[in-house]
């Protein structure tokens, strides 16, 4: 009786130990992804601010060009009347000017 109660104890603290060993390997398994994934998270945090920075510059740049786009059309605008000399050579004959 007391050979099978020193052999149960025994089972008793391999299984113990045996479960604690598991136990602390999940632990560090969940440590290390945690950790992976904080370094992860930091990376995208910087690309994000380099985005949101890249973003901004991108819309300066083409509120600038549009500025100038627009002050070269109001540049070449001013004297364009070439379109109402065309109108007036196709539809002069229409209107008598040979005449």
């Amino acid at each position: 009786m007391t050979k099978i109660k020193i052999y149960m104890v025994l089972t008793l603290i391999l299984i113990s130990v045996l479960f604690l060993m598991s136990v602390f390997e999940i632990k560090d398994q969940y440590d290390k992804e945690l950790n992976d994934l904080n370094n992860k998270n930091k990376e995208l945090k910087v690309e994000n601010k380099k985005l949101k920075n890249d973003t901004k510059q991108m819309g300066t740049t083409i509120e600038n060009l549009d500025a100038e786009l627009q002050g070269k059309r109001a540049l070449e605008c001013d004297c364009d009347c070439d379109w109402l000399r065309s109108f007036y050579d196709e539809h002069a004959e229409e209107l008598g000017a040979y005449e």
